[in-house]
């Protein structure tokens, strides 16, 4: 629902997945987290989606914010840069 722009409906399941996954599961909830800041930029808020993916990739260890973590915020950054994308 997040790729598709449904921010609505995307948002109903981060918020669920948030619910469902445990407080450890530390790269799935900033996953989830910066899939949610994804939408905010979709509805056109996009000094919020910048404020929450850098707070949520600054609470990772460095460690952490590598592969598919890395990949999902530096999309957002390039929709910034290159909105036609």
């Amino acid at each position: 629902m997040t790729t598709l722009g449904d921010s609505r409906r995307a948002n109903e399941s981060h918020q669920r997945a948030l619910e469902l996954s445990a407080p450890t599961r530390t790269m799935t909830r900033t996953l989830l987290t910066i899939d949610a800041t994804a939408c905010s930029h979709h509805n056109g808020d996009i000094e919020q989606a910048c404020r929450r993916t850098v707070a949520a990739l600054t609470a990772l260890p460095a460690d952490y914010r590598t592969g598919l973590v890395r990949r999902r915020a530096l999309n957002l950054y390039e929709a910034l840069h290159y909105p036609s994308r």
